[in-house]
């Protein structure tokens, strides 16, 4: 029998991705919500199946993102892992992840200034990834 060991990650966003699961059909702003968040978990998906999410939004450090982008704001926290170890990693993630649109004008604190998702620009970075 083999030993499965689960890899770890952190993904923080400036952008929102509330999971409302809410249809087409529903309430537009919250279905909105929902498809940045499906956004991600495909984008997540294209190396590896992520498992064992937790979505979370807080006030908190703007430490991780770009110059442009201070004091505390709204950070959106997915805390994910993979089955599959050296199946992804944070390299990967800001590949992946780098200038995929976003709907923007939800319940984010800051403007930006392109509607996509930032990875490695340092003053526009909206979207940080750490292995755990």
């Amino acid at each position: 029998m083999a030993i499965s060991i689960n890899m770890r990650f952190i993904l923080k966003t400036l952008v929102d991705i509330t999971p409302t699961y809410a249809r087409r059909t529903e309430d537009r702003y919250m279905y909105n919500q929902h498809q940045n968040y499906m956004t991600v978990i495909n984008t997540l998906g294209l190396r590896s199946n992520p498992l064992s999410i937790v979505v979370t939004d807080a006030e908190e450090s703007t430490k991780y993102f770009g110059s442009t982008y201070t004091d505390k704001q709204k950070v959106w926290t997915i805390e994910f892992e993979v089955e599959r170890e050296g199946s992804l990693e944070t390299a990967l993630l800001k590949e992946d992840f780098d200038l995929v649109p976003f709907i923007n004008g939800l319940d984010e604190s800051v403007e930006f200034k392109n509607n996509v998702f930032q990875s490695t620009n340092k003053k526009y970075k909206n979207i940080y990834f750490e292995e755990i």
